[in-house]
């Protein structure tokens, strides 16, 4: 499976000008009548943790009451990937448009993306190529995120432009060698392409980030069998 490592949702707990952070569990005891739970940040929380539950229409209501308070640039982030969730892409697209207008410097770089994952989940040709040049504005905007390149790569991948994905999935885990899905998503294909000895490579540099991932040590497997390992350890990594 494809790894896209730009969604996650991001929460603004004090304004604009906080930097996103992934989420954490918020209080489930915070009282409906206090201040704070009026506040972009309490309905930014609550959209996530709904989405974490799988209450996408919570969610969306929660982020639509988010994004029309004053200060509250992430929260049209946030539903766009909720939208996106829920199949609603041109919603989606939409709730990302906003968040371009909204956000700053290379926070734009998240808006792009977002309505970049947008079109690429609609899948029609068009909306590829739309998804290609907005991925492009990702990287413009933070020529140095990681996780912009692996998003243009999975979307060139989309578009059958293997070659450039490649060199995309290359540039990100350059920029950022922890940056996981970068490493899986050119692990699986050199997988695919029979380069059995870059897989098996990079699918070990995958498993010393996230030990014991089945998806990572079945990838080493079938590398090591491609490499005519047959070993008992490599058998095992396959069942």
């Amino acid at each position: 499976m494809t790894r896209i490592g730009a969604l996650v949702m991001w929460c603004v707990a004090c304004g604009a000008s906080a930097p996103p952070t992934r989420q954490v569990t918020p209080s489930p005891a915070l009282p409906a009548e206090e201040p704070i739970a009026r506040s972009c940040g309490a309905r930014v929380r609550g959209g996530i943790a709904a989405r974490e539950r799988g209450a996408i229409e919570e969610a969306v209501a929660l982020l639509h009451q988010a994004r029309a308070l004053p200060g509250c640039p992430l929260a049209a982030l946030n539903l766009s990937i909720v939208l996106r969730d829920a199949g609603r892409f041109e919603d989606a697209a939409e709730a990302a448009r906003q968040a371009l207008r909204q956000l700053e410097g290379e926070d734009r770089a998240l808006a792009f993306e977002a309505l970049a994952l947008a079109w690429w989940s609609a899948g029609e040709p068009n909306d590829l190529e739309r998804a290609s040049l907005v991925g492009r504005q990702a990287i413009v905007s933070a020529p140095l995120r990681a996780a912009s390149y692996n998003t243009l790569g999975v979307i060139e991948l989309a578009r059958g432009h293997v070659t450039e994905a490649v060199q995309l999935f290359e540039r990100a885990h350059r920029l950022d060698p922890a940056f996981v899905p970068a490493l899986a998503n050119h692990a699986r294909i050199a997988l695919e392409h029979r380069d059995f000895g870059l897989a098996a490579e990079l699918y070990a540099r995958a498993l010393t980030l996230i030990p014991d991932d089945p998806e990572f040590l079945a990838g080493l497997g079938h590398a090591q069998v491609g490499l005519g390992d047959a070993s008992p350890s490599t058998n095992a990594r396959l069942e």
